[in-house]
Formats: C-alpha cells, structure tokens, sequence
C-alpha cells in the first residue's frame, strides 16, 4: 500500500500571503526597537557624563581639601609668629607678624580657588533642576569665613596665655593691633602694653597699682 504525497497547491490551492496588519505591525516593532537603541545610547553617554563630571569633582575636593590643609599650616604659622612676637617683646622686623604683604599667605584668591566656584566648568554635575549649591553660604560655613563666628579672627572675650609666655590677651582686638599685659611675678605692679595701628614700636605703658 503506497502513500501518494499532494503539494500544498493540490490540497489547498494557492500558499497564504501573510497579512498587512502583520508587516504594520513588524514594522512599528522594529520602529520602537530602534528608539529604545536610541534612548540606551543617550543613556549611556549621559552616564559617561556624570562619572566624568564626578571625578572632576572628586579632583577639585582634593584640591580644595590641599588648600585647607595649606591654610592650617598658615594658621600654625601664624600663631607660631604670634608667639615670637610676644617672646621679643612686640618687636615687629618690617612686616606684620611676618606676613609678606598677603593676608595668611592667600594669593588674592578665596582658599586658592581661581574665580570659579570649586572649579565646575559650566556643568553642575548634570542633576536636573537642582544645582547642588551650598545653603546660600560658601562651602557651608554658616555666613561666616571658615567657622570665625563673625569676626576676623579675634580671641572669644577670654585672656588666653601665649605660648607660656606669661603674655596673654587683654581685649578681643584683632591681629595686629593687641593690648598684652606683662605680668611681672611678686611684684606689686604690672605694665600694660598697646600697639598703634600704623605706628611701629610705639608702645605707651600705664602703670597701675595693685
């Protein structure tokens, strides 16, 4: 007994063409595909962006974090100064508390930073609508430069000893502009010390009975 096979074409007639809603279909399949390809690669040089933007963030915190590691050591410069100043008895070698014509060493720049604000070049780390930006103070410091509630690095109201120099200071005026007090041990006087702004070596003493 022998199977015979037809073609399609003896069976059924003629082979189905595929429909018109399919190709439409295929079409907007193959329409989104390509703008998801698109949207993915936006996304992805977006992405490259941000990490760019991050480590030139991360670099410029370093940087900002050297120069107030810069200022620190001024600081300790400074104060270092302050000490010799009261050891020699206010005796001033030309400049002020040796400072070369700057205030704390700081080229004419805020903490070194060059006119921008920490170095963002026009990009502001590509958030959306939000610009990162430091609670309407620089660098967070409360309305003040760098935490001196306020004032120009005076002492806070207290008579603080120099350096175990016996020296310490009287008022709360600012650098280098100090009232000190020269407190003779045993003795039933003491001297008081002020130094005009702008006149070197003038010293007026008052003597005052205990």
């Amino acid at each position: 007994m022998s199977i015979s096979r037809k073609s399609s074409t003896q069976l059924g007639g003629a082979r189905r063409q595929p429909d018109a809603s399919f190709c439409q279909n295929q079409a907007s399949f193959c329409r989104n595909q390509a703008w998801f390809c698109r949207n993915q690669a936006w996304f992805c040089r977006n992405q490259a962006w941000f990490y760019q933007n991050q480590a030139s963030f991360c670099r410029n915190q370093a940087w900002f974090y050297r120069n107030q590691a810069w200022f620190c050591r001024n600081q300790a410069s400074f104060y270092q100064n302050q000490a010799w100043f009261c050891r020699t008895k206010l005796g001033f070698t030309g400049t002020k508390l040796g400072f070369t014509g700057t205030k704390l060493g700081f080229t004419g720049t805020k903490l070194g930073f060059t006119g921008t604000k920490l170095g963002f070049t026009k990009t502001k780390l590509g958030f959306a609508g939000t610009k990162l930006r430091f609670t309407k103070t620089k660098l967070g410091f409360a309305g003040t430069k760098l935490g001196f509630a306020g004032t120009k690095l005076r002492f806070a109201k207290t008579k603080r000893t120099i350096a175990g120099t016996g020296h310490y200071i009287a008022d709360t005026k600012p650098f280098p502009v100090p009232t000190l007090c020269v407190g003779t041990p045993g003795a039933s006087f003491h001297l008081i010390f002020r130094v005009e702004r702008g006149e070197k070596g003038r010293m007026q003493g008052a003597q005052a009975r205990e």
